[in-house]
């Protein structure tokens, strides 16, 4: 195992990736580590507690405050939430306890991209064959709770129940940062919706896990019941705008059935992604605005030696072979060791 030592200003336990591997001296991660390692670094760039967080570049809603919550409970409401509190945080059923743990192994986005991640290993693809899109709209989901949600959190500076009662106990590392409303909800409820946008099937049981993670951090005694409610609410109406952005991106476009023929073209049937030259992006202006040039006729010079230099690649199932072969595994399978169940 091998943790990154900047992980552990988060605050215990600091990620440990779970599954590591030497790759040219470089250490790999899965793609949801690496992504769970990132966002988890940013608090720690920013010295932990990031107060201009709410006002971070949105890509969907018009800006963080474009979706508010209503101020937290009255002092009366408080004092009742932080006396259920005191109960609840030191439950000790076995399956609460590893809920914490569960939910807490990462920054909220975690184990919402590693589910993404997971099901696409196992060929339970999630959006399939476009699967980059439930990558590209469930983080952004996220993103865009998480800053409204820190919009939120510093307009109306909520103290931690430990802040306002010191009795209160807590099973993880107190977060230095005000507790109306839960990050963790609004990631949960914004994941949770825009994954039941790709599996409608699946609905039910993805809002009962958006749930269940929000409801955690009270187990954990870190926040009160209505920042968790707060929260969920504010992630369900961020996935509303970011579900309405997927609609109309383009990507329900239908194949034509048409594919160019001539010198040089490529041949076959049913071609992967081929309407996704149509799709909106995020950023470019549209999916040509970086383009390449055309390539060099297939019957140059240049490409012949290219194409030889392919043909030539060493592949076999022998010592001069292995590395380059684990190279192509590594990088053209969801985990290193399994094939895509699509291509």
């Amino acid at each position: 195992m091998t943790t990154l030592p900047w992980l552990a200003c988060q605050g215990p336990p600091p990620i440990q990736p779970t599954d590591t591997r030497r790759h040219d001296r470089v250490q790999e991660f899965t793609n949801s580590e690496l992504f769970a390692a990132l966002v988890t670094f940013l608090p720690c760039a920013f010295g932990q507690v990031t107060p201009n967080a709410g006002n971070w570049k949105t890509w969907i809603l018009s800006s963080g405050s474009a979706v508010s919550v209503p101020p937290p409970p009255s002092d009366a409401a408080t004092t009742e939430e932080l006396s259920w509190l005191k109960g609840v945080a030191a439950e000790s059923d076995p399956r609460i306890v590893g809920q914490i743990k569960y939910w807490d192994a990462g920054p909220p986005a975690y184990r919402w991209v590693d589910f993404v991640t997971a099901r696409q290993i196992a060929g339970q693809a999630v959006g399939a064959p476009n699967v980059n899109r439930p990558y590209a709209y469930v983080s952004v989901a996220i993103y865009e709770a998480t800053v409204a949600a820190w919009q939120a959190k510093f307009t109306y500076n909520r103290k931690r129940p430990s802040e306002a009662d010191p009795s209160i106990p807590t099973r993880v590392a107190v977060p230095r940062s005000p507790s109306y409303p839960s990050e963790h909800a609004a990631a949960a409820g914004s994941a949770a919706a825009v994954l039941a946008y790709f599996l409608p099937a699946e609905a039910a049981a993805l809002q009962s896990l958006a749930e269940e993670a929000g409801r955690s951090r009270l187990y954990a005694g870190v926040e009160y019941p209505s920042d968790y409610t707060a929260g969920l609410d504010l992630g369900r109406r961020v996935a509303e705008q970011v579900i309405a952005r997927a609609r109309a991106d383009g990507s329900d476009a239908v194949f034509n059935g048409v594919i160019p023929t001539g010198r040089c073209m490529w041949t076959g049937t049913n071609p992967g992604n081929v309407t996704a030259a149509q799709w909106k992006p995020f950023l470019l202006s549209s999916a040509s605005e970086f383009r390449p040039p055309p390539s060099p006729s297939c019957e140059s010079a240049e490409v012949q030696a290219q194409l030889a230099d392919v043909r030539n690649f060493p592949r076999g199932l022998n010592a001069a072979g292995f590395a380059t072969n684990a190279k192509a595994f590594f990088w053209q399978t969801p985990d290193g060791l399994t094939p895509w169940p699509f291509t």
